[in-house]
């Protein structure tokens, strides 16, 4: 096996039987990080490109870059994070894995309490479509590094029962950690990782082309006790403030930066046919024909019985993230197809995305007149 770590957007490799590991990790080689003094194993292919981490505060209505998932005791809201890699939606990048971990320093911090609370965390993992996002910043280079939830998905709410993709959802209690329990005790928790098994979803992401993040939701009320806080700043600015009694970050930690949130990968190097999302666990958008002179037809092909009586909802959007129609079909209808009139819209690049339940798909379409 050769394996190189590569600068930018791919690393390269080939293939063989042994076993290897990827690290998708923005600027890791750039920044020169020690990574193996924080458990990545030799010789890993190290993938560059661009990412974006971001959480919201469901109650609260906080938003903002970085991640921060669970509900301590004495909070009233709860914490749901999303991370995108660029390069782990390449379409050159066609492997399984056998496991994937999302890894990152706590930040042990404190804000009125502390933002790492020992307890369980009851998770929903998940894979959601943010080619909408991606699409209105002109592609994956173009992601702001402190990218917040709206600059992925402008279009819903990061939450419990946000839409994604259907059969892409895992469930797992994992632990928080406890931090310090007061703004004058010295951190306990530099230089300690998490680790949160995505397999599934990462797999999903690998054999399908797109553009997929990974959401990680926790519930309001649900009994969830714990709370943790990683590093995970891509713009990589190492945020330590101490003001009126409150401390945001730790006294000593591993990063130099605040950018340690990252995704490893173990398993064969398998290669996979990349699918279209249309073929992604039998369900899909199709736009035919495409391009199109001002008309086109919009189908979703689901497995039978999937769709029965479901209410659909098809927004279109041009390139600029304008709405410019709505429409609606019953699900059994929608697989028929439903007809698109782009009546005056001018010619360019839009967005149809297809709303059904919990379930959300898009595709790109391209008016030529």
């Amino acid at each position: 096996m050769k394996q190189l770590a590569v600068l930018g957007f791919l690393a390269v490799s080939i293939f063989s039987a042994q076993p290897t590991t990827h690290v998708f990790w923005h600027k890791a080689l750039e920044n020169s990080y020690d990574l193996e003094a924080v458990g990545v194993p030799a010789a890993s292919i190290v993938h560059e490109g661009p990412m974006a981490s971001a959480m919201f505060a469901v109650g609260l209505g906080y938003a903002g870059a970085g991640i921060v998932i669970g509900s301590a005791a004495t909070d009233d809201q709860a914490w749901c994070a999303v991370m995108w890699a660029g390069s782990l939606n390449h379409d050159s990048l066609s492997l399984q894995v056998d496991s994937a971990f999302l890894r990152g320093e706590y930040s042990d911090g404190w804000i009125n309490d502390g933002f790492c609370n020992a307890g369980p965390i009851y998770l929903k993992k998940a894979v959601v479509d943010v080619s909408f996002g991606i699409m209105m910043y002109g592609g994956p280079e173009n992601i702001p590094e402190d990218a917040a939830w709206a600059d992925l998905d402008p279009m819903n709410s990061l939450g419990f029962n946000m839409p994604i993709i259907e059969g892409t959802d895992t469930y797992d209690t994992i632990s928080g950690v406890a931090g310090r329990s007061a703004w004058d005790q010295a951190s306990v928790l530099d230089s300690q990782f998490a680790r949160i098994d995505i397999t599934e979803q990462v797999n999903y992401i690998l054999a399908n082309s797109g553009q997929f993040a990974i959401v990680l939701l926790t519930e309001m009320g649900q009994g969830s006790l714990g709370k943790i806080n990683l590093y995970a700043n891509e713009a990589c600015t190492l945020t330590y403030t101490s003001e009126n009694g409150s401390v945001n970050g730790s006294d000593n930690p591993w990063t130099q930066d605040g950018n340690t949130s990252h995704i490893l990968t173990y398993g064969n190097q398998i290669s996979v046919e990349k699918r279209a999302p249309a073929q992604a666990h039998d369900a899909g958008l199709s736009a035919a024909p495409n391009p199109f002179n001002a008309v086109t037809k919009i189908a979703l092909q689901l497995s039978s019985g999937q769709a029965g009586s479901k209410n659909a909802k098809i927004e279109i959007f041009n390139m600029y993230g304008s709405l410019v129609q709505t429409l609606s079909a019953a699900g059994n209808q929608l697989q028929t197809g439903i007809i698109w009139d782009a009546g005056e819209n001018p010619s360019g690049i839009y967005l149809v995305r297809v709303t059904m339940g919990n379930t959300v798909l898009s595709r790109q379409i391209t008016l030529l007149r």
